[in-house]
């Protein structure tokens, strides 16, 4: 008996943990996603930036 709860808890243990893993995983995927948006935007601003710069130096 003792043998069967033990492995039960094991099991169930593993499982918790790989749920919790999954869990990171998606996170991190996620939060990734979000920060390349944002690097993305960003570099679309610095973009218009530069456009506009170039040509008001265009004109000049």
């Amino acid at each position: 008996m003792a043998l069967q709860w033990c492995f039960f808890y094991s099991k169930n243990t593993l499982s918790t943990q790989k749920e919790t893993l999954d869990t990171k995983i998606e996170s991190l995927i996620s939060d990734a996603s979000y920060k390349a948006d944002d690097v993305i935007t960003s570099l679309e601003n610095k973009l218009s930036e530069l456009k506009i710069k170039n040509k008001k130096l265009q004109k000049s």
